[in-house]
Formats: structure tokens, C-alpha cells, sequence
């Protein structure tokens, strides 16, 4: 009986809450709560520290902990041409002249020039970490610590592929709007007029203005019509015309971070509740959310767009055809990053290969290391990858000075040589880029292990046996050898031994 009237108090506690939160009044406090936290991060204000010195001394530390890991990200970014096609499909242009597009603009030229007249590179102009905000959601903190960041970004290629596909998706926008500028609004394609102009209040007679504006033509004979030309029109009132082109060029930008997704207001306001730096909480969700940024990216862009109907045909088919994307960039991308590691190509027939793929695709790539393993590529715990490298590395300092005083207490020897050398290693900036960290690693850093600890040629050996354990492919360049000992075998991604 006892139970009964404690379940049905429960239940009406439960009811009670429901009726308090989904109610329209809790809605309203909770959608403008959300707009105060956006708009605080867009000004700066939610990036203002209280205690200037902790916040400036954590943003750097975390500034160098990208330095130190992201070397690699250029290899997660592959998954950019995947999110570019569903997102130019979305509007309805062609694919295929996106990533044309984003090839010319790695390569200079003609196309870059005309993103200069267009205005779309005064964003990464403006702002040195770009790229690293992809993953890390902030730029800000003691100068030489955010231009090393920059630097290793620029290093790895990141930098460079982030805004040749900003860039690129703008243009063909751009171009794709100047193919429209002799169709009316009633016959433009229903997916660009529906998701595109409709979706964001533009109206008939402001497609006509915009449509009217005369186009730019570059020395290729390529046409663009480009939204800030619309405010030097005489024809339109100033007014109007200002606030018509800051209109286009923010739905333009918009469609961009779909296509290139980099960092959402939406999602940072949710994901700090309102925190700031320099707070114990917010510093605490500041750490916890380092290198998951990408993930809550695609969480209020695609994923948001697609489970809110966004989409033609319903939402079970264009959540398949999105994680099948995913999916498959994913796994392109722990290929790549098991071959830069010295090792063959992973098993795709496995389930914990799927597993892994689907969440590296998603922008999860450390956490996809757990599936089936009890560390992440950087040698540290799920837990401490859930708290962030911040608190992690605070967790991993009070370990190693744990086990070195009882080592001493007791008269054994501590092995503080190798432990350091690790942790040296670990948070070295630049030591992860993707195309020299193999080296690197192989011919330094693991010959000063051999030198400094006895045991490194059996712990070598150890780890190896693990890997194969938990993965089932093998080094090609073993741990403390000075050379390889052979070719890739890219047969092991089909499964053959």
C-alpha cells in the first residue's frame, strides 16, 4: 500500500512538473532566455571573463592543447564534400560544381579574386582561428597562444581546406542565383524558392529587386550576383536596399554552415547555458566541451534540419540517407587516420568498424576510439575525454604525483623519466600534425623512450598485441623501429589476413 501512494505521488510530481515546463509562459522564458545567451555570444559579452587571469591562463592552455592534438583534423574534414552535397542538394544546384569550385579555390586565382569582390573572405580575414573553431569553438586568449594554434591549423592543411570550401559553397550560390535571375518567384525551383527565400520571409517583390541587381561577371565569363551590390543601386531606396542585402548575404552564410560546419551560436548558447570564463562553471563546461564543438555543429544544423521535417520525404529516410553519408566519410577518414599512424587499413566488415565510422562521421573522432577499447588515440581514459583535456590532464598530473610518491615512500624506483617523456609528448604543439607526426613519433620520440626506460621495447610490444586485440590490424612502421618494415597492406580493409 505504502508503495502504491508512492508511485501515484511520483506520478503527480511528474504531471505537476510537465504542466510547469511545457507551459506556454515556461516556453516563452526558456526561447528568450536562449536569445539573450545567442545574442551575448555574438557581441562578446558571453565571452567575457570574470576573473580575467584564470580565464586568459585556460584559454591558452586549452589554445596549445589544439596545437598539441588537432594536427590530424584535416583528416576528419574530409567529411566536408559529403555535408557540401546534401547541402547544395538541399537548394537544389548541382553537386558536382560545389567541389569544382572548392578545387580552384585551393588552387588561387581567378575564383579567389572574385570571393575577395564578393565580400566572402573577410570573415576568415577577420579572425585567425577559424578552422580551430570547427572543433574548439573559441579564438580568444593570449595572442601567442592562439597564433600557434593557427599555425599547426595552417601547418595540417585545415585552414586552407575550411575556407576554400566557405568560399566555394558562397560563390556557387552566388553563381546559381545569377542562373535564376530571369525566372520569376512563382517558377523558380520549389526547393530554392520553398527553403531558401520563403524559409527566411523573402517575398516576391524583393526576389524581383534582387533578381534586377546587375550581375558581376568575372574574367572567365562566369556571372554572380552578389547581395552588396544590391545596396549601391539607385533605383531602390538606401534603407531598403541595406537591409535587403544583409538579409541575402546572412541566408547565404547560413546555407554555409551547413555545407562547411564550423560553429553554432545555437548550439554553443545551449551547451554553456549562459556560463562565462573565468567562472569555476564555466571553465568547467568550457574543458568538457573542447573538441566537441564539430558534433553540436552538426547536431542544430543537419541533424535539426532533418528531424524537424526540413527535408522532402520523411524523416526516417532522410535521417538513413544522412547517417549512411556520415557513415561512409567517417570511414574514410579512420582509414586515412589509421594509415598516417603507421598501421594498415582497419576491417570495414566488423560491427566495430561500423560503430567507429558512424561516430567519427557524426564529429565524434575520439569517442569513436572507445568503441571496443579502453583508451582514445591520445593515450587517455573515456573519462577524462568526457571531462575534457583541461581537467584531464589536472586528473593525469595527480596521478603521476600519486604513484610517484608512494614509489618513493616505499624505496622503489618512481620511473618518472618515461612518464614525463610521455606527458612531454602528449602536449608538444605540433606533434600531431598528420603528415609528420609518424616520423616524428618513430625516430624521436620513441627512441628517447627506449633510451629512458628498460622496459619501453616490451611495452612497445605489449601495445601492438592490444591494438591488434581491439582493432586486428597491424603496424606497418612498428613502434621503436627506425623504418618501416613494410608497405600499407590496403587488402586488411576487406577483411583479408
Amino acid at each position: 500500500k505504502c508503495q502504491k501512494s508512492a508511485q501515484e505521488a511520483g506520478w503527480q510530481m511528474g504531471a505537476f512538473n510537465r504542466r510547469l515546463y511545457d507551459s506556454p509562459s515556461a516556453k516563452v522564458d526558456g526561447r528568450a532566455n536562449l536569445a539573450r545567451n545567442m545574442l551575448a555570444l555574438i557581441t562578446g559579452e558571453g565571452n567575457r571573463p570574470v576573473m580575467g587571469m584564470l580565464a586568459r591562463f585556460l584559454a591558452g592552455y586549452r589554445a596549445i592543447q589544439t596545437a598539441a592534438k588537432l594536427g590530424s583534423a584535416m583528416l576528419s574534414a574530409v567529411s566536408d564534400v559529403g555535408f557540401q552535397r546534401m547541402a547544395a542538394k538541399h537548394l537544389g544546384m548541382a553537386t558536382g560544381n560545389v567541389l569544382r569550385r572548392q578545387a580552384a579555390m585551393m588552387r588561387g586565382g581567378q575564383d579567389r579574386m572574385t570571393a575577395l569582390r564578393a565580400g566572402v573572405i573577410a570573415d576568415e580575414m577577420a579572425n585567425v582561428g577559424s578552422a580551430m573553431a570547427r572543433f574548439n569553438g573559441e579564438a580568444y586568449g593570449p595572442e601567442v597562444a592562439e597564433r600557434l594554434a593557427d599555425a599547426v591549423m595552417r601547418l595540417s592543411g585545415l585552414t586552407r581546406w575550411t575556407e576554400a570550401g566557405r568560399h566555394a559553397f558562397q560563390l556557387e550560390m552566388m553563381g546559381f542565383m545569377a542562373d535564376l535571375a530571369e525566372t520569376s518567384f512563382d517558377d523558380l525551383p520549389d526547393s530554392f524558392r520553398r527553403w531558401f527565400l520563403e524559409a527566411r520571409g523573402f517575398t516576391a517583390e524583393q526576389w524581383d529587386v534582387i533578381r534586377s541587381t546587375p550581375l558581376h561577371t568575372d574574367r572567365s565569363g562566369a556571372t554572380f550576383l552578389i547581395p552588396d551590390d544590391i545596396r549601391h543601386r539607385a533605383d531602390v531606396d538606401q534603407e531598403q536596399a541595406d537591409g535587403l542585402a544583409l538579409r541575402l548575404m546572412g541566408a547565404i552564410q547560413e546555407q554555409m554552415e551547413f555545407a562547411v560546419p564550423s560553429n553554432s551560436i545555437r548550439g554553443r548558447a545551449i551547451a554553456t547555458a549562459g556560463t562565462r570564463p573565468g567562472t569555476l562553471i564555466g571553465e568547467l563546461v568550457r574543458s568538457g566541451l573542447m573538441f566537441k564543438n564539430f558534433a553540436i555543429t552538426l547536431a542544430f544544423t543537419h541533424l535539426r534540419r532533418r528531424m524537424l521535417g526540413g527535408m522532402d520525404g520523411s524523416r526516417m529516410v532522410n535521417m538513413a540517407s544522412f547517417i549512411a553519408m556520415t557513415t561512409a566519410m567517417g570511414a574514410l577518414s579512420v582509414q586515412l587516420k589509421e594509415l598516417a599512424k603507421g598501421r594498415d587499413p582497419r576491417d570495414m566488415t566488423t560491427p566495430e568498424f561500423a560503430g567507429a565510422a558512424l561516430v567519427q562521421g557524426g564529429g565524434l573522432g575520439i569517442m569513436g576510439d572507445f568503441f571496443f577499447a579502453s583508451e582514445n588515440r591520445f593515450g587517455s581514459s573515456p573519462a577524462n575525454t568526457v571531462v575534457g583535456p583541461v581537467l584531464g590532464s589536472g586528473f593525469d598530473l595527480l596521478t603521476f604525483l600519486n604513484e610517484t610518491g608512494q614509489a618513493v615512500a616505499l624505496g622503489e624506483d618512481p620511473e618518472a623519466g618515461p612518464k614525463i617523456l610521455r606527458g612531454l609528448e602528449a602536449n608538444l604543439p605540433g606533434q600531431s600534425l598528420w603528415w609528420g607526426s609518424l616520423g616524428l613519433q618513430r625516430l624521436v620520440f620513441d627512441q628517447l623512450q627506449l633510451m629512458a626506460d628498460p622496459d619501453a621495447k616490451a611495452a612497445f610490444k605489449r601495445r601492438e598485441r592490444r591494438r591488434v586485440r581491439d582493432y586486428g590490424n597491424e603496424s606497418w612502421w612498428m613502434p621503436g623501429e627506425t623504418s618501416p618494415r613494410r608497405a600499407p597492406d590496403l587488402t586488411t580493409a576487406t577483411g583479408a589476413q
